[in-house]
């Protein structure tokens, strides 16, 4: 019977011959399978792990819309370490402005069942300067911790901190108002008022740890003043670290599938490790990000930081690409009065009144849990499995 290479390379590893195989199989697989192998640790416990040196974790998530990552960072916060040792979360999805009203639905021990729902909602529906905010995850993630609260006694509670640029749609009346606010939105403004407003809240909450989840730039530890983290990292920089989950970004598997390729050969689907002084993070960080479209972010960067490990401390990976789940919508969104607010907003936004066929279709589409595997996963998976042929 014929033994593919992989299979071959897999008893190999197992019997540390690797070096037997190398001229068949790619060198820096070889280094990822080989520490791999050595490694232990679940992606979970690597994070609460590191509350026990630093006091902030900024967590690198994946596309906003992907649920998984959200199983993960429950459990993360659900657990007893966390609780008695930080119980704060901040995140960048939410407006500043919101966390008000979302911690008194979080810390409300006694809201009647009949009313969480009515409560969550009004929360979701205002807590973003689009007209909606239609990732299934947030209100899911944010009903669970309301219920996991119910559980705790007062000090225990896990507070959440809304760190997005502050806004009120009740306070916009006209299309040049909204366009005020989102040209701030859509320059270097944003990051520099999120990452400020993470200062403020670290610097008043004195002796607390901090769990923060942001999204691509805004959690890289860029050198100067791009990304929302780096203001963290530059204030408190001995109590702050990073962490990347395993992503697509730009469409495309981190060091060109090669990692994904690993941890299959290695059955491993929860893991979690430092970056420094490892295959992984001494992997080029253009082969994370893919081309930039920004001639000034390569030339300022990529001349002096250009490994995995000078943007990151640490990573953990969490379900293979093909376990990912994107998830879009929430029961009852857009319904009773708010139906017209939400036309209103869109009026503004968007500069045109919707139809009725137009209102019932958008209502059907933001009411309904829509999920999905990403778009190109059959090429993900592909530039994963191109590995396990060489």
């Amino acid at each position: 019977m014929r033994i593919s290479k992989i299979n071959f390379f897999l008893l190999l590893v197992g019997f540390n011959f690797v070096s037997v195989f190398s001229q068949n199989a790619d060198t820096k697989l070889i280094e990822c399978v080989n520490f791999l192998n050595t490694q232990n640790t679940s992606a979970k416990d690597y994070v609460l792990g590191l509350f026990e040196k630093y006091d902030i974790v900024v967590l690198c998530e994946r596309y906003h819309q992907e649920m998984t990552q959200y199983d993960l960072i429950f459990d993360i916060v659900s657990d007893k370490k966390f609780t008695t040792g930080c119980g704060q979360i901040m995140m960048e999805v939410g407006v500043s402005n919101s966390g008000e009203k979302l911690n008194r639905f979080l810390h409300n021990d006694t809201l009647p069942e009949a009313k969480v729902e009515d409560n969550l909602l009004n929360i979701i529906r205002n807590n973003d300067f689009n007209p909606l905010w239609e990732m299934t995850n947030y209100p899911t993630f944010i009903k669970r911790l309301h219920y996991f609260n119910k559980t705790l006694p007062k000090e225990q509670k896990i507070t959440v901190h809304p760190v997005d640029v502050p806004f009120w749609w009740d306070n916009i009346k006209s299309r040049k108002e909204y366009k005020a606010t989102m040209d701030t939105v859509d320059s270097g403004l944003r990051d520099e008022i999120m990452g400020k407003q993470m200062q403020k809240i670290i610097t008043e909450n004195k002796n607390k740890k901090f769990l923060i989840i942001m999204n691509s730039y805004h959690s890289w530890f860029l050198p100067k003043e791009y990304g929302a983290a780096w203001w963290v990292k530059d204030r408190f920089a001995d109590r702050t670290v990073n962490v990347l989950i395993n992503n697509v970004f730009n469409k495309n598997l981190t060091g060109e599938g090669q990692w994904d390729a690993a941890f299959k050969i290695t059955s491993n689907e929860n893991l979690g490790f430092d970056f420094e002084d490892t295959p992984f993070g001494q992997t080029d960080f253009r082969k994370y990000v893919g081309e930039l479209s920004d001639p000034e972010f390569d030339s300022i960067f990529f001349k002096t930081y250009n490994k995995m490990q000078d943007f990151f401390h640490g990573y953990v990976f969490y379900l293979p690409v093909e376990k990912h789940i994107l998830s879009y919508g929430y029961p009852n969104y857009i319904e009773g009065k708010f139906k017209k607010e939400f036309g209103r907003r869109s009026a503004i936004a968007y500069g045109k009144l919707i139809s009725f066929f137009g209102k019932y279709k958008i209502r059907k589409h933001f009411n309904t849990v829509r999920q999905k595997r990403y778009d190109n996963l059959e090429s993900l998976i592909n530039t994963r499995d191109q590995w396990l042929q060489k």
